[in-house]
């Protein structure tokens, strides 16, 4: 080397020649953690994009579900309170016509026995029929 190039080599720190460069660039590593960076925010981006409308469509499923429910416990409800209705009527029912029933023995007990040829049968209508004859 000449005696120039090594003082503007020493002289200017900061200035390379092409080779310098190249050797440099030879030794330094790559910017993995770049490229990786670049990597992981373009994956990211495209993740957030294709999820965007599952996540959409998960929301609404779920807010269906609900509605659903909701509606279901309602249905469940006045099916419960209907039932508890025909029950208490079947109780009233039953009731009245065990009263019958009770009405009917009384009646076959005092009644006349010529008048009523045969015994009056506990089904109502029956009952009239024999009744009427």
């Amino acid at each position: 080397m000449s005696r120039g190039h090594q003082r503007r080599h020493h002289d200017l720190p900061f200035r390379t020649s092409g080779r310098d460069e190249v050797e440099s660039r030879c030794c330094m590593p790559p910017p993995w953690p770049r490229l990786f960076a670049d990597l992981d925010s373009r994956v990211s981006v495209t993740v957030k994009a294709t999820l965007q409308p599952v996540e959409r469509q998960m929301q609404s499923l779920e807010e269906e579900l609900k509605e659903l429910w909701t509606s279901f416990d309602g249905e469940c409800t006045v099916t419960m309170l209907r039932n508890k209705s025909v029950v208490a009527h079947m109780a009233d029912v039953n009731e009245q016509l065990e009263e019958i029933k009770k009405t009917l023995d009384d009646f076959k007990m005092e009644a006349n026995p010529q008048r009523i040829l045969r015994d009056i049968p506990d089904d109502v209508a029956t009952f009239c029929d024999a009744v009427r004859r």
